[in-house]
């Protein structure tokens, strides 16, 4: 299957869908890897990992595709701390690179899986690894997972115990998610204060969801005295953040043409 020869164009929507899910379930650090080889050329793009990282799931799923290759180690300096045996070094090809840096932003690094993803087993395997490792960010996006039903059976008692392991970290989204699952008793006992507990908790760290969230609580008076002004000023702040997002993605996008 590796070795099949393809071309990045003969791709099909479902095979683009998963290397977009699978962009999506990497952490942050496998993540910013992965887009930093795909914005040089020549040996500064190859990637040395491991052969059981993440990141080696996903080009071993790009080779299948036709849009990376395995290179050789010889020649190549590798981490001390690493075995040679376990070392595995894999490069984009140069013809696939504009299209994996598409998928790299279709992937939406925060939030929902992305529209034009397909979350495979593959996924949730790193996203389990990842969270039992403790990491915050896959606790969160695999209790999303079981939050909504997506390629797992919807468990909202689990995906609150996952919100709740990255919130208690600083994950911002996963303090959104929890606050609104005590707000609507799913998955928990339903608690006004700690909805607000964790909305507040997520708005202090910069998240446009729970601003407006804790904006919609001081307006109806959920779980503390209605505050018309505050709500309003909280608004504020979102148009202005969401404003600052958008003009800040348009140019990442802009810098990133070849």
């Amino acid at each position: 299957m590796f070795g099949r020869k393809r071309s990045a164009e003969s791709l099909t929507d479902e095979e683009k869908q998963k290397l977009i899910g699978m962009l999506w379930s990497l952490k942050a650090s496998n993540f910013s890897t992965v887009l930093g080889a795909l914005q040089v050329e020549g040996d500064e793009a190859q990637i040395i990992t491991t052969n059981s990282s993440a990141t080696a799931v996903f080009y071993r799923n790009a080779m299948a595709f036709g849009l990376a290759k395995e290179k050789p180690l010889e020649g190549v300096d590798w981490p001390e701390d690493i075995e040679r045996p376990d070392v595995i070094v894999f490069q984009a090809l140069d013809e696939a690179r504009p299209m994996l840096l598409e998928m790299c932003y279709l992937s939406a690094r925060t939030g929902a899986p992305p529209a034009a993803g397909v979350i495979t087993k593959d996924c949730i395997t790193i996203l389990e690894r990842y969270a039992e490792d403790n990491n915050a960010e896959s606790q969160r996006k695999l209790g999303l997972l079981y939050d909504k039903g997506v390629c797992v059976a919807e468990n909202a008692e689990l995906a609150a115990k996952l919100y709740m392991a990255a919130a208690e970290q600083g994950d911002a989204p996963a303090s959104n998610n929890l606050a609104m699952m005590y707000l609507t008793g799913r998955g928990v006992t339903q608690d006004f204060a700690q909805a607000l507990k964790y909305f507040q908790k997520a708005a202090d760290l910069g998240n446009v969801m729970a601003m407006d969230n804790l904006g919609e609580t001081y307006n109806r008076g959920i779980g503390v005295a209605a505050d018309v002004t505050a709500a309003f000023r909280l608004r504020v702040i979102c148009v202005n953040l969401i404003s600052g997002s958008v003009l800040r993605l348009l140019l990442v996008r802009m810098c990133s043409q070849p």
